[in-house]
Formats: structure tokens, sequence, C-alpha cells
């Protein structure tokens, strides 16, 4: 019985070393996106305050709190981005007023240039899924329909991230 239980622990091994060493071999074949270290960064802000928003709903659902997820959705949304305002504004206390949405539009950083077509698109689609969110919460929209509309919505950034990498080049 004790061979046995040491056989298998054996075999567990060697099964989970060949599929880890499987795994370090694995290349990543997403899309690589080449940006400069700053552009990565804002980039990577402004994806963090997709996910506060994305929070801040969930919060608001388990709270019963229409007016969080509203405001939690619309912090995330294409309007609030154009304005500065919300959870992903790039450059808030650095006196900078830059927003990852507006570079990629091709202003300030570069980011224009630097992202895919296909990549502007589907932030500007869940930018405004958000303000879409955020204006069926207005307009009444229950916590179950909140929560499936999240999940549709949370389709574009597992799509996004399915595709893409960001690479830093100098």
């Amino acid at each position: 019985m004790r061979a046995r239980g040491i056989s298998i622990a054996i075999v567990g091994t060697l099964l989970l070393g060949e599929g880890w060493k499987q795994g370090m071999q694995h290349q990543d074949t997403r899309e690589a996106i080449p940006l400069t270290a700053m552009q990565r960064d804002m980039l990577l802000g402004e994806m963090r305050g997709l996910l506060k928003g994305v929070n801040g709903i969930l919060h608001g659902v388990a709270s019963h709190d229409t007016a969080a997820m509203r405001a939690a959705a619309a912090s995330a949304g294409m309007t609030a981005m154009m304005r500065g305002e919300g959870m992903g504004r790039m450059g808030a206390g650095r006196g900078t007023g830059a927003m990852p949405g507006r570079a990629m539009g091709g202003q300030g950083h570069g980011m224009g240039q630097a992202m895919p077509e296909a990549f502007r698109t589907l932030m500007h689609a869940t930018r405004a899924g958000f303000d879409s969110l955020a204006a069926g919460i207005a307009a009444g929209a229950g916590s179950e329909a909140v929560v499936a509309r999240l999940a549709a919505l949370t389709n574009n950034c597992v799509s996004c991230h399915a595709t893409y990498r960001l690479t830093v080049s100098p």
C-alpha cells in the first residue's frame, strides 16, 4: 500500500514536471505591441482603471447601490475618459493631464501609431460599452441585467488579452 502511494507520487511529480517544462517552452503567439516604457505604463494604468470600474460596479451590485454602479460604469466610459475624469485617467497626480485614450487616438505620447487599428477599435467599443451600461443603470436596469451586461462587456477584455501582448522597446 505504501509502495503504491509512493509510485503515484513519483508518477504525478514526473507528469507535473513534464507539464511545467512544456509550459516553459511555450511561445507566446499573441500579437506583440511594441511600446516605450512610458506608453506601456500609461496603457497598463488605463487597464487598471477599467478593472477598478468593473470592481466598483460589482461592489455596487453587492450592496444594492445603484448610484455606485452607475458612477463606476461611467468612470470607465469614453465620456469620462475624454473629459479627463474617471478611474482610468492618466496623469492624475502628475499634473500632465495626459490620457492614454486621447494618446491612442494619436495625440500626446504617440500611442495612436503604436496601437493596431483592431486594438483601438476594441478599446473604444469597451469604453462605449461602459457608457451604455451607465445609461442602462440610470434607466433602471436591475442587478441581474447589470451583471449580464458586464459579463458581455468583459468579453472585450478577455479577447484583447488573448490577442495582444505588450513589449517594451527603447
